[in-house]
């Protein structure tokens, strides 16, 4: 088991919000500067740590401080200091360097990942229109008509599981693990048994990628590839309210493609909600 990196700490200075874009696998890819440069990490919830590229440190000359075990591999850690993304300054930053011929990690993209133990101690706000991420050090208001979805973290910090029912239902809410790099909207968990001793194949996350999800159904869509699909606002709203079987709290993820179709997305650690405000795009 690898040691979960942490903020040193968070300071009160202000800056702009951060600009984002999408790459060729949908992922949200922010513009942050991290050791005083522009660097560019992708937004993973699916990742306890945050991972930099061995090229990047070695052009900064970062030096490590300590080792981690990642996937049975020994790796650096270093500082990442004045780290800024979204209008927030985070003094100090440790980032476990990631090789890209480890295998797991793709990094040809940008510079790294953003992981889950920043995440969680912000708040966050995309913004579709403006294509900008604000981020606060406080709750933040949930827009006029959003659906408000309640989540919880588990372990340390591990993953995010979201109730996929708003706050005036009181049944039982289907859950799903929040995967912001997975670009589907609902689609099962794949599993891979000897994750820790073998990393996954590209190939075997393309295949994993194209799952049939189980938004098909409650969607009544007709395209074979879902992922490829583009949702209207109110069919995301009638998925996410939509009653499921089973408990399928560790088999479905939750990805990106609710922030892609929102006009804007707000995860609030503070108060443990997710805020989703839909374009107005007609009726059926």
């Amino acid at each position: 088991m690898f040691l979960s990196v942490w903020v040193a700490c968070v300071a009160c200075k202000e800056h702009k919000p951060s600009t984002y874009s999408l790459n060729e696998r949908q992922e949200l890819v922010l513009d942050v500067q991290a050791a005083g440069v522009p660097a560019t990490l992708s937004f993973a919830t699916d990742s306890e740590v945050t991972l930099i590229q061995e090229d990047f440190v070695n052009k900064q000359g970062l030096r490590p401080h300590r080792q981690v075990n990642m996937n049975g591999v020994p790796s650096d850690v270093v500082y990442l200091l004045d780290f800024q993304v979204g209008g927030v300054r985070l003094d100090s930053v440790e980032a476990v360097v990631a090789r890209v011929e480890d295998g797991f990690f793709d990094f040809f993209a940008y510079d790294g990942l953003l992981g889950l133990h920043i995440i969680q101690e912000l708040a966050w706000s995309f913004d579709q229109e403006k294509q900008e991420v604000t981020v606060r050090k406080e709750n933040m208001k949930a827009p006029e008509g959003a659906v408000s979805l309640a989540f919880d973290t588990r372990g340390a910090p591990g993953y995010i599981v979201v109730d996929l029912k708003d706050d005036s239902d009181s049944d039982s809410a289907t859950r799903a693990q929040f995967s912001s790099r997975n670009a589907s909207l609902l689609s099962t968990v794949y599993r891979q048994e000897a994750f820790m001793e073998q990393p996954v194949s590209l190939d075997q996350q393309v295949e994993a990628s194209k799952l049939t999800t189980l938004a098909v159904s409650a969607l009544e869509c007709k395209e074979e590839i879902v992922s490829d699909y583009s949702f209207l606002g109110h069919r995301i709203k009638r998925a996410l309210l939509k009653e499921m079987e089973g408990n399928f709290e560790t088999k479905v993820l939750l990805g990106n493609q609710i922030i892609r179709e929102s006009s804007l997305f707000i995860l609030d650690p503070f108060e443990g909600k997710i805020h989703v405000a839909f374009p107005e795009q007609g009726a059926e």
